[in-house]
C-alpha cells in the first residue's frame, strides 16, 4: 500500500474483521520519521549452491508516501553463476498518518515502541501502531 487511500481501505479492511472490543497491532517496516537507508547482505551456502543478496532500502522522491528495495542477487550453482535484479515498493507514513487512518477506520488508536536491533543499536526504536475495535 503506497497511498494514504489504499492503507485507509486496508485499515478499515481489518476493522471490519476485529470483533467488537479486539485489537489489531499494525507494525510497519518503517516511519517517515525515522527511516533511513540501509543496506544488508544476506549469504547462505549449501553444497555447491551459494546465494548472496544485496537488500538496498533507500527513497527516491522524500515527497511521496513509498521506498524502494532493491534486491540484487548472485546465485551459484556449481561453476555457473547468474545474477537477479528485483524491486519492491513499499509504502511509508508518518507516525500521525497511521494513527489518523486507524481513527478514520474506526479504532481507537495508540502508539507503542518497539526496539530494534540489538543493544548496540544505539537505542533506535521504531514504532507500531494499536487500534482497538471499540466494545459496543
Amino acid at each position: 500500500m503506497t497511498s494514504p487511500e489504499d492503507l485507509l481501505a486496508a485499515l478499515r479492511t481489518a476493522f471490519i474483521h476485529i470483533r467488537p472490543g479486539g485489537v489489531a497491532l499494525v507494525a510497519p517496516d518503517s516511519v517517515r520519521e525515522t527511516f533511513k537507508d540501509q543496506t544488508t547482505l544476506h549469504e547462505a551456502d549449501s553444497g555447491t549452491r551459494s546465494l548472496r543478496c544485496l537488500e538496498w532500502s533507500w527513497d527516491p522522491d522524500p515527497n511521496d508516501h513509498s521506498y524502494a528495495v532493491e534486491y540484487t542477487f548472485l546465485l551459484r550453482d556449481g561453476t555457473t553463476l547468474r545474477a537477479v535484479h528485483d524491486r519492491h515498493v513499499e509504502g511509508l507514513f508518518s507516525s500521525h498518518a497511521w494513527l489518523s487512518l486507524l481513527e478514520q477506520a474506526g479504532f481507537r488508536a495508540e502508539l507503542v515502541a518497539r526496539p530494534l536491533g540489538d543493544a548496540s543499536d544505539q537505542g533506535f526504536f521504531d514504532q507500531m501502531f494499536l487500534g482497538r475495535r471499540p466494545a459496543g
